[in-house]
Parts: structure tokens; sequence; C-alpha cells
């Protein structure tokens, strides 16, 4: 079974209202600096190498990361 986390007034989170563990965000701020542009897709091409070495909880921080480096990049456009 899948606990998802509950905002504030009882509705399901989205995943881009979840809360940010701060290693998630210091990597995804880290990826921003040394890549730019490219940061999502790295995060992204990390997570796919990881899943093909049966690595799953290691990849799925990865796309954590480029989903939070996306968000942060849409952030910064507005």
């Amino acid at each position: 079974m899948i606990l998802r986390a509950r905002g504030p007034r009882g509705r399901q989170r989205t995943p881009a209202e979840a809360p940010v563990d701060e290693e998630i965000d210091r990597a995804a701020r880290a990826m921003l600096a040394n890549h730019g542009a490219n940061a999502a897709l790295e995060a992204e091409r990390r997570s796919k190498n990881l899943l093909q070495c049966e690595l799953e909880g290691q990849a799925a921080k990865w796309r954590k990361i480029a989903l939070l480096v996306r968000r942060l990049e849409e952030q910064k456009r507005s």
C-alpha cells in the first residue's frame, strides 16, 4: 500500500506540492549550477542509468531531483 502525503485541508498533495527533502534540494541546486539548462536532462539520464543497474532507490532520488530542477527552472522564468 502506498501512503500519500496529505495537504493542510486533508486532500492529497500533487508531486509539485510535496515537501522537498534537504538532500534533494541541495542536489537539484548543484545540478542547476553545474549543468545549467541541461540539469534536468542530466538528472533523468542518471536515473535511467541507475535503473539499468537495478538500483531503484537511487533512481527514484534522481527522478525527484529532476522534478525539482524543472520546478526551480519554472520559478526562475516566472
